[in-house]
């Protein structure tokens, strides 16, 4: 995980026209591993901070477990991860009172949407934890509301 350039002290916004999510930490769940490095550079572009789990295509689901401690929100492609490991990031996501954003596909645009919803959702007092942000008030996993960006 990348560490903030200076912690504690906010930064500028690297780029004026992406969205500032103000050294929160987006874990990212799936995806193509090809992709991470231009998904990471995005997310520290938005001064934040980036972590990234395969969704136990290798690595183990136990980590996983261990990045949720730091994270700030979880994103996943819906494209790349399996139902088992849907249901264990819902869960997870639950349990560590983490928003979370399923995007419909893995690439970089899709990314980059996501972090404009949570940036505008997703300021501190503005988000409820534990469900999808950009979506109707309600339980995470709670059907309906749970339709993947495009």
């Amino acid at each position: 995980m990348a560490k903030p350039r200076n912690p504690g002290k906010p930064q500028p916004n690297a780029c004026p026209s992406r969205p500032d999510l103000g050294n929160r930490t987006i874990l990212y769940i799936g995806g193509h591993l090809q992709g991470v490095a231009h998904f990471r550079r995005l997310v520290e572009d938005c001064n934040g901070s980036f972590a990234h789990h395969d969704g136990g295509m290798e690595e183990s689901m136990g980590r996983l477990k261990s990045l949720f401690g730091r994270a700030d929100a979880v994103v996943f492609p819906v494209d790349c991860v399996s139902h088992s490991a849907l249901a264990e990031i819902k869960r997870l996501c639950r349990r560590w009172n983490k928003p979370y954003l399923p995007i419909r596909r893995s690439g970089l645009s899709a990314l980059a949407r996501a972090l404009e919803t949570y940036a505008a959702d997703g300021r501190p007092g503005t988000l409820r934890p534990g469900h999808v942000f950009n979506r109707a008030p309600g339980p995470v996993g709670a059907t309906g509301g749970t339709t993947p960006l495009r």
